[in-house]
């Protein structure tokens, strides 16, 4: 269909819909649910404003839109001649069918010009985002169409889902680490629309954590995972991990000529010790627009389940707002939207202010910058290590001694679904965090009590 078709199509439409609220004046909120005034065009869109604007002020009466019509120069016959009116759902269809041909043209239109404004002024960037936006705001009038629903609707859809769910192993439903058990025991089983908090202070380890966390659910359970990290290069990320996976001191691969024999024979191995590491990256500074384009793109085009995001407040806010307090609470919300939309998990990482330094209080209130990130999030775990600068110092644990630099406390602060309270102990060994106390099975249901005494 060409362009003068599309047109065409849409002006019988833009007409059909008109003249079936003429007639049937009860229709109307049928169409200003799900049409906005852009979608007509032309005379259509004078009439859709005189029948909006008499329907809101309670005046939509056969005399009352004769005389605006008359007043305004339209010939109320031209949209009388139509034989059949539909019903509800067969209304509903014909909206649907004019929005479809509304938003084909506007794309028609919105493409050329964009990249000629792109050739123009050399900017390509800022109009591939300008075209992000664009095309999001067409997308949401997808909303329009949603159809409520009762209760009594709802619940046997649910009941099937769940029948489906209770036969479905448990990894289509929920993320499972398969060496971080205390995790799964934590979270009750970390589930696809969730959002995860790890907070910390400055150097206490949060991207060890995260990166050992990405690497157990990519390499030992077989999930596709996103990371989003706006502190370092993407030469860092791959040293961080290499240093990890193939126990080789960092300094060493930072500064090569520091490499050993034996660690450069370890290096080659990588590949091999790699291949089904499917991480995705993208390093480097990001914008809230940027952030969410890349976890769409992650999630449609390469069946990401979960996106780790490398820290929260690095994220530059497009929006004018008054502080950044209002810019972290607006980037909370924004991801919580996020996991839900694209049913992904997201794991986002946020600092601790001086007081929780000071105090050493890892509750909520002792986020940076705001607290929003705590209120929207279904769990909230915080990672500590209790002298992390002072490797003399030691820590026994179950009857055995360790280093107190060894070791991490992994402590869930708040949490929607499981007990809080839960605090476990990781230990930094060649690289890697291993659990001290790792269960024999991940059992589903919480224990009763915390693991360790916070």
């Amino acid at each position: 269909m060409d362009k003068t078709c599309l047109k065409s199509k849409k002006k019988q439409l833009e007409v059909f819909v008109l003249s079936c609220i003429i007639y049937d004046p009860a229709l109307t909120y049928i169409v200003l649910q799900r049409l906005p005034l852009r979608c007509f065009s032309g005379n259509e869109r004078v009439v859709y404003s005189l029948i909006k604007e008499l329907y809101n002020a309670g005046s939509l009466t056969d005399a009352m839109l004769e005389a605006s019509f008359r007043q305004n120069g339209i010939v109320i016959n031209d949209y009388l001649k139509t034989d059949f009116i539909p019903d509800e759902p067969a209304l509903i269809f014909q909206c649907q069918e004019l929005m479809d041909c509304h938003i084909a043209l506007e794309l028609s239109s919105i493409t050329p010009a964009l990249v000629g404004r792109a050739i123009e002024t050399g900017k390509g960037l800022d109009e591939a985002q300008n075209l992000t936006g664009r095309l999001e705001e067409l997308v949401s009038l997808r909303d329009n169409f949603y159809t409520d629903m009762t209760l009594a609707e709802i619940v046997p859809g649910y009941l099937s889902r769940l029948e489906e769910e209770t036969l479905a192993p448990l990894e289509n439903n929920s993320l499972r680490f398969r060496k971080l058990h205390h995790f799964n025991i934590a979270t009750n089983g970390l589930k696809l629309q969730n959002l995860m908090v790890i907070a910390g202070a400055w150097k206490v380890g949060k991207t060890t954590l995260a990166l050992e966390m990405a690497c157990d659910l990519a390499l030992n359970s077989g999930y596709k995972v996103g990371y989003m990290s706006l502190e370092v290069t993407e030469d860092e990320f791959i040293q961080k991990i290499l240093s990890a996976k193939l126990h080789i001191p960092f300094g060493h691969l930072r500064q090569p000529q520091m490499l050993t024999k034996t660690e450069m024979e370890r290096l080659r191995e990588a590949p091999e010790v790699l291949k089904d590491a499917s991480i995705y990256i993208h390093t480097g500074s990001m914008n809230d627009e940027e952030v969410k384009s890349r976890m769409r793109s992650w999630v449609i085009s390469c069946g990401v389940k979960c996106v780790f995001i490398d820290y929260v407040n690095l994220i530059n806010v497009s929006r004018i707002l008054r502080s950044r307090e209002e810019e972290v609470a607006y980037l909370s919300r924004m991801l919580k939207s996020l996991a839900a939309e694209l049913n992904v998990c997201i794991i986002a990482l946020t600092q601790l202010n001086r007081t929780a330094v000071r105090e050493k209080d890892d509750s909520a209130v002792n986020l940076s910058e705001s607290i929003a990130l705590a209120r929207d999030c279904n769990f909230l775990f915080s990672v500590s290590r209790p002298a992390a600068n002072n490797a003399a110092e030691t820590i026994e644990y179950n009857k055995k001694i360790y280093l107190s630099s060894e070791i991490f406390f992994i402590n869930l602060c708040a949490s929607r679904h499981s007990v809080q309270g839960i605090k476990f102990p990781l230990r930094l060994e060649n690289g890697e965090l291993v659990e001290l106390d790792a269960p024999e099975e991940t059992p589903i249901v919480p224990p009763a009590l915390p693991l360790l005494p916070a």
